[in-house]
């Protein structure tokens, strides 16, 4: 299943709602988050993997899946150095935390290309991940939402940019197949 803008919604909300985080606005700010995660993630140069396949020699098609670890001191942390320091903002921390990396282990897809490997298997990890964009696009989001908060949108972003960067994918390489080769290096997105 691919990720989507509703998904990620979906995600915080309900983690949001595990926390007792249930303000008349966290719909609202759930729904702006997930629709500007989703306009960010689908830009390659906002979040990108690279990796190494191994396998036959070759060129090929890589697909995975992602694997991300909750950050609750991170993204607490990123909020609170935007000026984000009310009393809820540790649960609305933890929901965002919990949300995203949720959402991105069980619905979150790359795909992209392999040098020197055409069939085999591939490991990837998220080297890039641009906050400003992600900032930028939840609060055009929020603005969209009726919620708009420039502070909070550059927490949010620089939390779930820091909480993404260095998770791991782990996939496959579809190619011809060939005599067994040298690791191969791969260049992904995600859907």
């Amino acid at each position: 299943m691919a990720l989507s803008a509703a998904a990620i919604a979906q995600a915080v909300l309900l983690s949001a709602q595990g926390q007792g985080f249930n303000g008349i606005s966290m719909p609202a700010l759930a729904a702006a988050i997930g629709q500007g995660t989703y306009a960010w993630v689908v830009v390659p140069a906002n979040l990108a993997l690279n990796g190494v396949s191994t396998g036959t020699v070759g060129n090929g098609a890589v697909s995975g899946t992602l694997t991300v670890i909750p950050n609750v001191p991170l993204v607490l942390a990123s909020m609170n150095g935007a000026g984000i320091n009310g009393i809820v903002s540790p649960a609305l921390a933890t929901a965002i935390a919990l949300g995203i990396a949720t959402v991105f282990t069980t619905q979150a897809q790359y795909q992209g290309v392999s040098i020197g490997v055409g069939s085999g298997v591939d490991a990837s990890t998220i080297t890039t991940a641009n906050p400003v964009t992600l900032a930028a696009s939840i609060l055009a989001s929020m603005v969209s939402a009726g919620v708009t908060a420039l502070p909070l949108a550059t927490g949010l972003a620089n939390g779930i940019t820091g909480q993404l960067l260095g998770s791991v994918g782990v996939g496959v390489v579809v190619g011809p197949p060939g005599p067994p080769g040298p690791p191969g290096v791969t260049t992904s997105s995600v859907l």
